[in-house]
């Protein structure tokens, strides 16, 4: 299979055709919602799927494979340690507009 022409898989994948605005904009709603609900682990299960996604820029971006990898870590590397140190703050902005009682917030839990 050669995946530079955009050969479909048996599967349904569809590779060598770069990162559509649907894709990233469908990581940051899953990064948002793992935000609000308090869960971190949402936000790991894409972890592969974002790194793949920046290779593919890096690759569009006509970077070498060392390079495109090294790229590729640190970028994936520096949104993990933003995230996490940033937690509870960016938390805190994106539940301050919910009920801190009630149905909503078993859903989203306050910040303790």
């Amino acid at each position: 299979i050669n995946a530079s022409d955009g050969t479909v898989l048996p599967t349904g994948i569809q590779l060598g055709l770069g990162v559509r605005p649907t894709s990233v904009s469908t990581m940051l709603a899953f990064a948002l919602l793992s935000v609000l609900i308090n869960r971190r682990a949402l936000i790991v299960a894409g972890l592969l799927y974002a790194g793949w996604a920046i290779g593919i820029l890096m690759n569009n971006a006509g970077l070498g494979a060392g390079a495109m990898a090294a790229m590729t870590l640190v970028l994936l590397g520096g949104m993990v340690v933003v995230l996490g140190a940033g937690w509870h703050g960016i938390r805190r902005v994106l539940i301050a507009p919910f009920p801190k009682t009630g149905f909503v917030a078993r859903i989203i839990p306050p910040e303790a």
